[in-house]
């Protein structure tokens, strides 16, 4: 279907530090399977890179592609304006911009209100968003004050309006694809793609263990969801043992504050570069995402492997959640919801295996690889 296509991947981070690199690897072999040329052209090297630049037939230097060469460029976060400019003059349309996040809309990048933490529906009003987005602590401003107002404040705009310039846009689930039609993008320009995850040819069958074992997956860098699950687990009464997969300065953070909730001989960490290993070994999924979560791809893939999936009420999870059908929801906010939810399932190995199996159902219908394949050649 795409033999001999050229297709480039460009991001800032080459490795899994994020979801979002594991949504690239996972893509890029696809496209390898259905006959394309995959490359890659990163910025930066993170945890995991070796592991993420095999799936890769070469890797281009980003600041030296040709347009001539390839066929596709999907472009991820890069570094600056500047760079979004570039590629745009010297590829055109065969630039592919991919949103998975608030991020080009909402200089906050969460869309949560600051205080309340409530998801915010508002579309980007540069003055209200301005002063909203320096409602944080300036422990988050990694550059100091002067480079977060000229991020936040001064250059937003310009960046959003280049992110518009792009002809096709590439999101994970039809809620992004609704905020990005909020804040100005031509609804032209939208292809709803859903990642692609690996699913067995059969589920994962469980027996039932006396300690069923809860899974995180996630980044760890300065993220509360991690945070959150720990809390959670601190909060439970039946017995359970937990693996958390991520990487992230904030291993060591969270490595103490699971001793100091007295959790160090229930809960494993482990990187993200092989979860398949994990999924077999897990009972259920506690995967705490913000009310306003874009998408979670670590929910469809938990999914995959016949996992029931506890997580919020965001509406960006509903293509691979339904409540009471493949798993429970419950505010982000609330700790002891979320407590009783994962407990719920703790004690009812029937309901895990069923709620396990609807999820199963779903992602076969939903991911199906050679609909996605399909999307990818429209975009070429």
């Amino acid at each position: 279907m795409l033999e001999g296509k050229k297709i480039v991947f460009i991001s800032e981070k080459s490795g899994f530090s994020d979801r979002v690199e594991r949504y690239i690897y996972q893509t890029a072999k696809l496209l390898k399977k259905y006959g394309a040329k995959v490359y890659g052209a990163f910025y930066e090297h993170v945890p995991g890179t070796q592991l993420f630049q095999s799936v890769f037939d070469g890797l281009y230097a980003p600041d030296n592609l040709s347009a001539s060469e390839i066929d596709l460029l999907f472009v991820h976060k890069l570094p600056s304006i500047a760079h979004h400019k570039k590629l745009l003059s010297t590829f055109g349309e065969k630039a592919v911009l991919f949103v998975h996040d608030h991020s080009c809309y909402c200089p906050r990048s969460c869309k949560l209100m600051p205080v309340s933490g409530k998801g915010c529906n508002r579309r980007y009003h540069r003055r209200f968003c301005s002063f909203c987005s320096m409602m944080r602590s300036p422990a988050t401003w990694e550059h100091g004050l002067i480079s977060e107002i000229n991020e936040k404040i001064v250059l937003f705009q310009d960046s959003l309006d280049i992110m518009r310039k792009y002809q096709r846009t590439v999101v994970l689930s039809c809620f992004m694809r609704d905020n990005l039609l909020s804040n100005g993008f031509s609804p032209a320009s939208l292809n709803v793609i859903p990642p692609y995850v690996f699913i067995p040819q059969e589920m994962s069958s469980r027996k039932n263990t006396a300690i069923p074992m809860i899974l995180f997956i996630g980044q760890l860098n300065n993220d509360e969801n991690a945070k959150t699950f720990i809390k959670v687990l601190s909060k439970l009464r039946l017995p359970f043992l937990a693996t958390i997969l991520g990487d992230g300065k904030s291993k060591s953070a969270l490595e103490e504050l699971v001793k100091k909730r007295g959790l160090d001989d229930k809960v494993t960490f482990k990187g993200l570069s092989n979860p398949e290993e994990v999924f077999p070994q897990a009972d259920l999924a506690l995967l705490p995402v913000s009310d306003n979560e874009p998408y979670s791809m670590a929910v469809a893939e938990c999914a995959a492997w016949g996992l029931p999936v506890v997580s919020s009420l965001s509406k960006g999870l509903e293509e691979a959640l339904q409540n009471g059908v493949t798993g429970i929801t419950a505010s982000y906010r609330d700790i002891y919801a979320m407590a009783d939810a994962v407990e719920k399932l703790l004690g009812a190995p029937e309901l895990r295996q069923e709620l396990g199996a609807n999820g199963y159902n779903l992602v076969k219908q939903i991911f199906d690889e050679e609909k996605l394949i399909r999307k990818f050649e429209k975009l070429l």
